[in-house]
């Protein structure tokens, strides 16, 4: 399914926020720090971001939504407002796994990429990708210490996203994270792969992708 028209993305996954504006012209990204305010600083930068493009709700081709893993508040107010969004314009949505959003922009560099996506409470998640951004593992929630006991004695890597301040003294790792802030217009660009690979979700199945701690850890958010 190949889309004509721009596409809308829609990242709440965590404090960190973002929505973005590709194809047929219109390039457009805003990122910031949403805190616990995603509900009402959200739909407010969509409408932003479509007026800076000059692109009229009636005029988008999809929605793309990172889908988590994440905080729950937070992937719950953007995976809600693109299915609202798509129920409402009739459009087609797909979910996108935020960790792959994150990876994506270092893949190709010879190198494992660790994506890192913090989930609230010190607990984060991460998961590792091939340099050709195959999923090499399933993502794994945990803490800092769990991480920086995965990495002890293993090869070179890119560790990306929110990356924990205590393991930039690891040798093996190459700290791509400091500063990091999601692109909206990666999720885009990985929403309109997938609307071509695999066509729409089914909206009554795209739930968030919630970050669940094994038994006896703290939930995050």
């Amino acid at each position: 399914m190949r889309l004509s028209g721009p596409i809308l993305a829609i990242d709440s996954s965590t404090d960190q926020a973002g929505v973005g504006l590709n194809g047929e012209g219109a390039e457009i990204a805003l990122t910031w720090n949403a805190g616990r305010n995603q509900t009402v600083s959200v739909l407010d930068q969509v409408d932003r971001c479509l007026a800076l493009a000059g692109v009229k709700p009636a005029d988008l081709a999809g929605i793309g939504v990172a889908n988590g893993p994440g905080m729950f508040t937070s992937l719950r107010v953007g995976v809600s407002l693109a299915k609202g969004l798509a129920f409402a314009l009739d459009l087609p949505v797909v979910g996108v796994s935020t960790l792959a959003i994150t990876a994506e922009p270092w893949l190709g560099l010879e190198r494992e990429v660790i994506a890192v996506v913090a989930v609230g409470r010190g607990r984060i998640v991460w998961q590792r990708f091939s340099a050709a951004g195959a999923e090499l593992s399933l993502p794994f929630h945990g803490d800092v210490r769990e991480l920086g006991a995965e990495l002890t004695g293993g090869e070179p890597c890119l560790m990306v996203g929110d990356v924990p301040a205590e393991l930039a003294t690891e040798a093996q790792i190459v700290r791509t994270g400091a500063g990091y802030r999601r692109d909206p217009l990666v999720l885009a660009s990985l929403a309109a792969a997938r609307f071509e690979r695999h066509g729409p979700d089914d909206l009554t199945l795209l739930q968030p992708a919630y970050a669940h701690a094994r038994a006896g850890a703290a939930a995050g958010d």
